[in-house]
């Protein structure tokens, strides 16, 4: 999962510098259970001492302390915080970042066996999908629309597999 964690990483639509400098360190994460725990430490103590609603790094606090979790092996803790990403992404208007935020909450119930709520899940973030990708197709912007394509074959290729197991 961490392939699908980086891709998604990599596509969060971040404006920050700081944030874009806490992505890349949560992306070097995997196979380092050890600097994921100091992380985690780091993120807790921040989070009790500053509670900074206009800074954007807070708006991804959900979304990166998911991925450490991830990486800590606690799936459980992970979901939980993805969840509470998805509703962060959404109270700030990102609906790209909040789609992407769903497709890794709906792969996290595929890692736990959960395979009905995944299945949901995963054909949520393919009709979030299907509209941006006709946003994109109205305002021109081509290379995203073939993304939102890209992603689409990519979930619904997992969503097939999973029918098997349904």
């Amino acid at each position: 999962m961490w392939d699908l964690l980086k891709l998604v990483l990599d596509k969060l639509e971040i404006k920050s510098e700081a944030t874009i400098s806490l992505k890349n360190q949560i992306k070097s994460l995997q196979g380092r259970p050890d600097e994921a725990k100091a992380l985690l430490t780091s993120f807790e103590t921040e989070a009790r001492l500053n509670n900074c609603t206009k800074c954007d790094s807070r708006h991804f606090r959900s979304f990166f302390l998911a991925c450490i979790y991830y990486e800590l092996d606690v799936i459980v803790q992970a979901q939980i915080y993805m969840k509470h990403a998805i509703k962060d992404f959404n109270r700030m208007g990102s609906k790209w970042n909040e789609l992407l935020a769903n497709w890794i909450y709906g792969e996290t119930f595929i890692l736990l066996e959960r395979n009905m709520p995944a299945r949901r899940e995963l054909v949520r973030t393919i009709e979030m999908l299907q509209k941006m990708e006709q946003k994109f197709r109205r305002e021109y912007q081509y290379k995203k629309r073939d993304e939102c394509r890209r992603f689409i074959k990519q979930i619904q290729e997992k969503i097939d597999s999973l029918a098997h197991y349904l």
